[in-house]
Parts: structure tokens; C-alpha cells; sequence
């Protein structure tokens, strides 16, 4: 519930099966599959690679079989540090709900391995809960920011501001954050960046 309403979000934007068709994804922690059946459902013929733990991926094929879309997510088993991901073969990259449980240095390092995986001109797109630049609001992501920092090593609610200088210092150029998205909590945001 709280994750298809921005998928579908993404989707609008890129204009999946309008614009972009037949795209190569790789949703990095893609979790229940959510971002990948939802440009499924917009353009049959999208490539999702999904990158996940094992156990993961177990509830992840089950659910697509019950959107009746078996088989159409290739899955591969692992932790984005350690699994090796095929450079310049995606033309979209997500990372949905995980930044936050990431580290600085975690997050930089993702935004490289993302970078790397994309072809010129390829598009990331990062879910997550943003505060606002000041740290006052919204309520939302700074309660989940005070529970990232009592239950990860060094997780945190991050700001745009932070993300932004992130993907510049990695190549990324045209870096978007997308707000107000309808059906979301407060504070999620999408930021699309495009590599050079």
C-alpha cells in the first residue's frame, strides 16, 4: 500500500509503455517486487532484474504469481555490496524504501554500483522518506529517522540536499526530487537523476 502509489508514480514520469518501452531494470532491495510488476503491468515488455536476499525473493515470486506474472522477474540472490551486477547493461536502476538503513558511505558506494550498472543516459530513482532540509518535519520521517538510528549501525531519515550531492559527486546529472505524491506518507519522495 504504501509503495505501489509511487511506483506508479515512476511509471507516469518515465512515461513507462508510453514513452519508454522494453527499458532493462535492476530494482536493487526490491522487496516484494512491487516497483517491478507495477512497469510490468505498463509495459509487458520491461526486463526487471530484481536484487535481494534469498528469503526475499522466496515471498517476492509468490506474489508475482499472485498478480499472475510468474516468471516474468528475474531474480538474483544477494546483497548489493558482495553480488556482482553487470556494468552498463540497465537503463533504469531503483532503490525503494533502503537508503535510509544505509550508511553515508553505504549509499555512496550504492550510487556508484547504480551508476556503473546503467548505460549513458540511464535513469535512477530513489523511494524514500525525506525531511525537509531543516530537520523539523515532516513528523513522519523523523520518527522513522529516530528508529533508523536506534536499530542500524548508521542509518538516518536523509535530506534531498544529501542525496543530490551524493549522485553529482558519482556523475549524475538533472537531479529531481518529486513530492505530494497522492496515497504516501508524509515525507516520501521520489529523486530521479539521469547518468551522464
Amino acid at each position: 500500500p504504501i509503495v505501489e502509489p509511487v511506483a506508479k508514480a515512476l511509471c507516469d514520469i518515465l512515461e513507462i509503455g508510453i514513452r519508454r518501452k522494453g527499458l532493462r531494470v535492476l530494482d536493487i532491495a526490491g522487496g516484494s517486487s512491487i516497483f517491478g510488476m507495477t512497469f510490468l503491468k505498463r509495459d509487458t515488455s520491461t526486463e526487471i532484474t530484481q536484487l535481494d536476499w534469498a528469503n526475499v525473493n522466496r515471498v517476492a515470486k509468490k506474489l508475482n504469481q499472485e498478480w499472475g506474472l510468474e516468471g516474468k522477474i528475474r531474480y538474483i540472490d544477494g546483497e548489493f555490496r558482495k553480488t556482482p551486477v553487470q556494468e552498463s547493461a540497465y537503463q533504469v536502476v531503483i532503490a525503494s524504501n533502503f537508503c535510509r538503513f544505509e550508511s553515508i558511505k553505504g549509499n555512496q558506494e550504492l550510487f556508484l554500483k547504480a551508476y556503473r550498472a546503467l548505460e549513458h543516459g540511464g535513469i535512477i530513482a530513489i523511494n524514500d522518506f525525506l525531511p525537509n532540509e531543516e530537520r523539523t518535519g515532516p513528523t513522519f520521517p523523523l520518527r522513522f529517522s529516530v528508529y533508523t538510528l536506534t536499530h542500524t549501525p548508521e542509518g538516518e531519515c536523509y535530506t534531498y540536499s544529501q542525496y543530490a550531492r551524493w549522485l553529482a559527486d558519482v556523475g549524475f546529472l538533472s537531479i529531481e526530487g518529486h513530492r505530494d505524491i497522492p496515497e504516501t506518507l508524509p515525507g516520501t519522495t521520489l529523486i530521479v537523476a539521469t547518468k551522464k
